[in-house]
């Protein structure tokens, strides 16, 4: 390629295929454990788990097509990859109701069994770019930017079973947050579709029941999904993706004459967020309890122009079902890491016995640029639990953390 040296100087094309195994869940779940107990006549021991006989470990098969390139006297680098991975036999803790296993090992029950539930897909890109000048004089810059796309989809599950994730609202109540069906991804957020609130009284005597309960003025309007004259759990859709269009880290390191410069920033675009945080905030059905500032602003005959319901009793009322209401864009920009520096000259370092002095300064998490109206977008799994992906019902933000530092060499 020497003739084409000057505008692409190197091609690489890859072609993969593996196959892994997985098992990464509690161990010896394919027998029946014991576990101790206490009782007023002493210890003993109870069944801790139901056993599966069947089980087997999760097969992961993945085919990646890449393509990596150099341009421009390789001042410009990219790698591409494209991928196909396919898990089958997943496994995952069958989501029996607690009426069936009497609740956690814990709490005197019976551990539903981990079971082979069914198969999932995933298809994406990684995009990695790289320019470099290569300078040999004052000034240097380097480049580099990630960005990755995925989509997920579950193919199949066993015996149709409903997989639905729970969290604890109102600090101690179990309720249903996301839903898994066949065809979509993993891990959709799960509840009503609002429209509003009702400002209109022919609007309120026309409309339908919702959970039981006619409407009133100043109450949520909530979504007949499927046309049958009332609102109920038959309504219940997705409301909401977890999964974004892509992420993205992107970090550029400049050099001019003895200072230098870091930039890191990274993020994701597409994402929501399902903000109980803020539902707990806004709902207005404690009136002991703190609230955020935006709650003061609820419906009134006076105050009509505005997205916070009326003052309604009961922390699981009508207006603070799970909806579209706290469902929010999770999209952020972050300037994760900017480091600047500065080497003193070899000369002046000699004479302190040095071959290298760098005197350094640092910033962690110093902006983020997002919408969401939550302490921070970059949520992950709710106490690690991929089907809990995106739900924020409380977290520590994370902080912003300065560094002053010195890097000697002898």
């Amino acid at each position: 390629m020497e003739s084409t040296k000057q505008y692409i100087d190197n091609i690489k094309f890859r072609l993969g295929y593996g196959e892994t195994g997985n098992q990464q869940i509690p161990n010896n779940r394919y027998t029946a454990l014991l576990q101790p107990g206490g009782s007023g006549l002493g210890a003993s021991y109870t069944l801790g788990n139901s056993p599966n006989p069947d089980l087997t470990w999760e097969s992961m098969k993945q085919t990646n097509i890449g393509l990596d390139f150099t341009l421009f006297n390789s001042h410009l680098s990219a790698s591409v990859d494209y991928y196909i991975k396919k898990s089958d036999g997943f496994l995952f803790q069958v989501p029996l109701p607690w009426y069936l296993t009497g609740g956690d090992p814990y709490y005197g029950g019976i551990a539903a069994p981990w079971s082979n539930l069914g198969s999932m897909k995933n298809t994406g890109y990684d995009i990695a770019l790289n320019y470099d000048t290569k300078s040999s004089g004052n000034f240097s810059w380097n480049s580099s930017l990630v960005v990755s796309h995925y989509k997920n989809e579950l193919v199949s599950i066993q015996n149709g079973l409903t997989l639905t994730e729970q969290v604890n609202i109102n600090g101690y109540t179990p309720t249903v947050v996301t839903n898994t069906v066949v065809g979509q991804p993993v891990g959709m957020f799960y509840g009503y579709i609002a429209e509003g609130i009702f400002n209109d009284a022919t609007e309120v005597a026309n409309a339908p029941t919702q959970l039981g309960e006619a409407p009133q003025l100043g109450d949520v309007k909530y979504r007949d999904v499927n046309g049958d004259g009332v609102v109920d759990a038959k309504d219940k859709t997705s409301i909401g993706n977890p999964n974004p269009d892509f992420t993205f880290g992107f970090t550029n390191n400049f050099k001019y004459k003895d200072f230098d410069l870091s930039v890191f920033v990274q993020g994701s675009v597409g994402n929501d967020i399902l903000n109980l945080t803020r539902r707990s905030g806004i709902s207005n059905s404690q009136l002991y309890i703190n609230q955020l500032a935006e709650a003061a602003n609820y419906w009134t005959p006076d105050n009509t122009n505005t997205d916070i319901p009326r003052l309604l009793p009961g922390i699981d009322n009508v207006n603070n079902q799970i909806s579209t209401r706290y469902v929010e864009d999770g999209s952020y920009a972050r300037i994760q890491n900017v480091t600047f520096g500065y080497t003193l000259p070899s000369e002046v370092a000699s004479k302190v016995k040095m071959s290298r002095v760098r005197l350094y300064a640092s910033v962690q998490n110093l902006h983020t640029f997002t919408k969401y109206k939550g302490y921070d977008p970059e949520i992950g799994s709710f106490n690690q639990n991929i089907l809990l992906s995106g739900v924020d019902n409380g977290r520590y933000p994370s902080p912003r953390t300065f560094a002053f530092g010195v890097n000697l060499e002898f």
